[in-house]
């Protein structure tokens, strides 16, 4: 007996099934404390992107994002993925996973690395941002990653309580 499929089935097979290759560029940056040139992890998009502002790409400046970006950077052995990790910072009075100097190993502040990034989105110059690794991974969890970061810009407003946060957290800690 041939069974039809429902489209919503065929939609979720092709997604397991299909590879996506992601790409995580990263932004130069000097350090504030010792000066060296340096790079930020700043967005994760699909290989095909076009370069259509603010679609496509999913800016790492939320922890779930950043520690996603974290893990290709290790699944490609790229060693900027070992400066994301949770630091302490003075100016918000807390810890949160960060972007750090490779030489000195100081935070490089989430609201710096977003201002200079928003200048290059406006600029619509994500394409000329260094490439540092590209990823094949499950169609997925590229669909899931953009829709939940496209949803107001924040990956947590999309749930009312705090589970998905302490997931985040838990995560940014490993």
């Amino acid at each position: 007996m041939n069974e039809k499929k429902l489209p919503s089935q065929e939609i979720m097979r092709r997604a397991r099934v299909q590879r996506a290759p992601l790409v995580v560029r990263g932004m130069p940056i000097q350090c504030w404390r010792c000066k060296s040139d340096d790079m930020a992890v700043v967005v994760i998009h699909h290989d095909c992107y076009i370069g259509t502002p603010g679609y496509g790409l999913v800016i790492t400046d939320e922890e779930l994002s950043l520690a996603y970006a974290r893990e290709l950077l290790q699944i490609a052995a790229h060693p900027q993925a070992e400066t994301i990790k949770v630091r302490f910072s003075r100016t918000a009075s807390d810890s949160y996973l960060s972007n750090g100097c490779t030489a000195c190993d100081s935070l490089f502040g989430a609201s710096f690395v977003s201002a200079d990034l928003n200048t290059l989105l406006h600029e619509d110059a994500i394409g000329t941002l260094p490439v540092l690794a590209t990823v094949e991974r499950e169609a997925l969890e590229w669909y899931v990653l953009e829709g939940l970061a496209g949803t107001s810009g924040s990956l947590a407003r999309c749930f009312e309580d705090d589970a998905f946060t302490k997931v985040a957290t838990d995560i940014s800690a490993d």
